[in-house]
């Protein structure tokens, strides 16, 4: 149960992350250009395939929690790992993190809370894996049914976040 609902909390988190990146695309471009120092052909890109890999890990971790969190695992340390060389290179600007729902400088605080998310994570795996495999949350045909009609609620309550958010900060 516990893990299931920590799968859901990162699932809504990555859904709502995902949101706000594809909210202001040019902008979160702009931040792996600017911030992390991608190079132009290769921003734009990029600025598509994070939040669509944000979307399919919050997938798996409605679908199959154990396989969800390995693979946000995995997405975290990525994240975690650019943070860090933006860091080291001096990187200044917008982390990028939240996209334009909650624009947020790149600092020593990202890298503390990316850590938290990670050792969250971490222990999550752990635990999966000494209390042994777990059962995917859906099954089948309806399982597969509900599992779209999650991820589009997961998606739905993300841009919704996110749209809220933004209109609260232009008031």
């Amino acid at each position: 149960m516990i893990l299931m609902l920590l799968g859901w909390a990162l699932a809504i988190l990555l859904a709502v992350s995902a949101c706000g990146k594809a909210l202001n695309f040019p902008g979160f471009a702009a931040v792996l250009r600017n911030t992390y120092r991608i190079p132009v052909p290769l921003a734009r890109p990029l600025a598509l395939a994070v939040p669509a890999a944000e979307i399919g890990v919050a997938w798996l971790l409605v679908a199959d929690t154990q396989l969800g969190l390995v693979s946000s695992l995995f997405l975290f340390a990525v994240i975690l790992a650019a943070v860090i060389a933006a860091k080291v290179r001096g990187g200044s600007g917008d982390c990028g993190c939240l996209g334009s729902i909650r624009p947020e400088p790149l600092s020593g605080r990202t890298v503390i809370k990316l850590c938290g998310l990670l050792l969250a994570n971490a222990l999550a795996v752990t635990w999966t894996s000494v209390s042994g495999p777990q059962q995917p949350l859906v099954v089948e045909p309806l399982g597969l049914m509900l599992t779209f009609l999650g991820i589009g609620l997961l998606i739905a309550i993300g841009a919704f976040a996110a749209q809220t958010i933004l209109q609260l900060r232009h008031q």
